[in-house]
């Protein structure tokens, strides 16, 4: 492998969990909005 391949599969790598991360990061904030809205209103 070249050093280009290997660059390009830590990229994939973290492109890959910023992507989980902002998925898990949406359900939460709309699940907290869901619980303000159920317990404020």
């Amino acid at each position: 492998m070249t050093e280009e391949n290997l660059d390009y599969e830590e990229k994939e790598d973290t492109w890959s969990l910023f992507v989980k991360l902002t998925q898990w990061s949406s359900v939460l904030v709309i699940a907290l909005l869901i619980l303000l809205a159920f317990f404020l209103l």
